[in-house]
């Protein structure tokens, strides 16, 4: 007997869900008061797919307003969080007119919700794609590294490496105070 896939047709009927928000049963209310996006989604999609929705939208932890959960994540922006539920409801990652700033809030976000495949795959994508852009947000590589530890390795591989060979790594830290500069040495070389 012969199977035939029809993964393409799939990945529609769910975006289409998605986009239409018919049947949605959740409202994300994603980045802080000044820059913030509601999302309508569906709790079943978001549970299979995240081991953190799965808890966080759970009868124990999720508010309801007539039977719809109002989930509130002010610390992703709505861009990256765009980009992460696409993710999760078709499988297919679109990361070609995002800047490092978005794809670096795209792969914290992974790591909080559980997507573990897809933090994986954003860090190799990074460090393969990227590395020059994340020479010039230094800083902002720096402050991922030592506001997670030992979350990020492969970034904190990098931005060792880049101090390494750049005996002048404070032009790489303009802007950031002194203090982090010693905070970010200890955290490179512990």
């Amino acid at each position: 007997m012969e199977s035939k896939k029809f993964l393409d047709v799939l990945i529609r009927d769910y975006m289409s869900v998605l986009n239409s928000g018919d049947y949605a049963d959740v409202i994300l209310r994603i980045g802080d008061d000044e820059h913030f996006k509601e999302f309508r989604a569906h709790s079943i999609v978001l549970r299979t797919r995240s081991p953190y929705f799965r808890t966080a939208l759970s009868d124990r932890w999720a508010q309801k307003q007539d039977n719809v959960i109002i989930y509130e994540k002010p610390n992703i922006l709505p861009e990256a969080f765009e980009v992460i539920l696409k993710y999760i409801y078709s499988g297919v990652l679109d990361l070609k007119i995002h800047d490092v700033k978005v794809i670096l809030n795209i792969l914290v976000a992974c790591k909080e919700l559980c997507l573990l495949e897809l933090f994986e795959y954003m860090q190799d994508y990074l460090l393969k794609n990227m590395s020059e852009a994340m020479q010039h947000n230094f800083s902002l590589v720096q402050n991922i590294t030592s506001q997670h530890n030992n979350t990020f390795p492969k970034l904190k591989r990098f931005a060792k490496k880049i101090i390494d060979h750049n005996p002048h790594w404070r032009k790489l830290t303009y802007g950031m105070p002194s203090s982090n500069g010693e905070s970010l040495i200890h955290l490179l070389y512990q």
